[in-house]
């Protein structure tokens, strides 16, 4: 039976037809082959499980939920982002070998998913956003099935059909992906002195059918420009990556369908490269704009404890070190012992002080129940010494007791036993009177690393503006002077990547 004539195809217009079923590929640079028998023969028995009824058996959520299902179970892709940053362009293989491939990324999945989907008559598109509103990285693509009653998309490669549209995740646009040309991208390609890499005339802007948006009007800086185009950009690391363009009118700029709730920029091109020509501004989730223009003439004083926001997983894993102590005893087995400090918040100091008149052979860290005793490293500090003590390691039930005495803030100590306090320590073989321990939680080591220097930049006049660096000498640093309603990034300059834009708001980090 033709692709159109199947009951869950026939709410297709024409035009939808030409798009969602009847492309020839699925994808740029494939490999034009047999790939709608090749793929309709791997996944004919999950379409064949759509049972008969009188109510909804016409509908494309019915087959398309089946293959999800089984696309799930058969195609065992591992997520490997790092294909991504190679800069190539992508290899599609042969129908073959597809269902075959072991390693890939978001794009593999559901450009895989899409072409599975068309080789059972069952309308589906790919979808992406150029940039995560609120978040380092880059392009992430989905795949998506045009049911009767709308767009049910999938946006994780283990979720069902029509699973909420990534409720915490902000996203300033999103394209899809077609092969009518878009008129006003077609003459963008055709006039622009600058034709940014990204925007070819077959991709439409959908942001609109899934999000809140805003079209924006903002004024912009025109001197010296070589045309009447302006991009907007999102941060990624120390970055903007472009994410749209728009026309430039008199003394301002033109954008549709912009995504809220985040900070973006406008550049345009001056002939040799883009350049910004406006301020950093926020595109608040209720349609105002917030302009993140420097005020010199008020400075603060700030007290930052993180170069990079923490996701859930690193705010739970940090919190497993609260109700830890610190103990000791001249008894191996901890029978008796004397407790000096227990972590009641996040927010102790780096070096924790010991008031301890007497020594102590056994020195210990015991977890807290139900918390794995998870924690990154301790370092005991021998009274009018600098340098950490080592002495002969041991604790309860682990495999990995070494790695909370290495040095190395990102391995960890975790017991095996996630209800019972654990315990790790030193025996150092006498006693011995200890002044100061530092108390490292499990995490991403994106908070403030004693030792490291960082630089903290403010935008203004179109460039990162250094404030100072200075050498980590607590949990947290302190700049003076720093203008008022800047946008901000702070960078370890002594070790890794991850940095995020913030701005500074009744004390504390506020990230964008």
């Amino acid at each position: 039976m033709p692709a159109w004539e199947k009951q869950w195809a026939r709410h297709l217009t024409f035009d939808q037809f030409c798009e969602y079923l009847l492309p020839y590929k699925y994808a740029e640079y494939q490999r034009l082959d047999y790939w709608r028998d090749a793929l309709n023969k791997k996944f004919y028995e999950a379409v064949n499980k759509v049972a008969p009824n009188d109510l909804d058996c016409q509908f494309a959520y019915r087959p398309g939920t089946f293959l999800n299902n089984d696309f799930i179970t058969k195609i065992k892709i591992k997520l490997l982002l790092e294909n991504s940053k190679l800069g190539l362009i992508p290899v599609h293989f042969n129908s073959q070998t597809i269902p075959r491939m072991s390693f890939g990324d978001c794009n593999d999945y559901a450009l895989v998913n899409v072409a599975m989907m068309r080789s059972a008559g069952v309308p589906a598109v790919y979808e992406y956003t150029p940039q995560w509103g609120e978040r380092a990285s880059g392009r992430h693509g989905w795949s998506t099935v045009y049911n009767n009653n709308g767009f049910l998309l999938t946006p994780h490669i283990d979720k069902e059909l029509g699973a909420v549209f990534f409720p915490t995740r902000k996203l300033p646009k999103i394209f899809r992906q077609q092969y009518a040309v878009v008129p006003e991208r077609e003459e963008y390609v055709q006039n622009a002195e600058f034709v940014y890499s990204d925007f070819v005339q077959f991709e439409k802007d959908v942001t609109a059918e899934y999000l809140p948006t805003t079209d924006l009007e903002i004024p912009v800086n025109t001197k010296g420009l070589a045309d009447k185009y302006a991009y907007i950009a999102v941060s990624n690391f120390r970055d903007w990556n472009i994410v749209d363009f728009g026309i430039i009118k008199g003394k301002k700029a033109y954008f549709k369908d912009m995504g809220r709730d985040i900070a973006y920029l406008v550049m345009g091109y001056d002939g040799k490269e883009l350049v910004a020509i406006t301020d950093p501004f926020i595109l608040e989730s209720n349609g105002n704009i917030r302009s993140l223009k420097p005020d010199k003439t008020h400075l603060d004083t700030l007290t930052l404890w993180r170069k990079y926001p923490r996701n859930t997983n690193t705010t739970s894993m940090e919190k497993r070190i609260l109700k830890g102590k610190v103990q000791a005893s001249n008894d191996s087995l901890f029978t008796t012992s004397t407790t000096f400090y227990e972590v009641k918040d996040l927010y102790y100091p780096d070096l924790i002080p010991i008031a301890s008149d007497s020594a102590y052979r056994f020195w210990r860290y015991l977890g807290a129940p139900k918390s794995y005793s998870n924690i990154a490293e301790v370092q005991f500090y021998k009274d009018g010494v600098d340098s950490m003590l080592m002495g002969k390691i041991y604790g309860a039930a682990g495999v990995n007791h070494a790695d909370a005495f290495d040095g190395d803030w990102l391995t960890y100590y975790r017991s095996t036993n996630k209800w019972a306090p654990a315990w790790i320590g030193m025996d150092f073989g006498d006693t011995v009177r200890i002044d100061k321990v530092r108390l490292v939680p499990r995490s991403d080591d994106n908070g403030i690393h004693y030792g490291d220097t960082y630089e903290l930049n403010y935008y203004a006049d179109g460039q990162w503006n250094s404030r100072g660096q200075q050498e980590a000498k607590e949990r947290f640093l302190v700049f003076d002077s720093v203008p008022r309603n800047s946008l901000l990034l702070l960078k370890n300059l002594s070790r890794g990547k991850e940095e995020r834009i913030f701005i500074y708001e009744n004390g504390k980090q506020v990230w964008w």
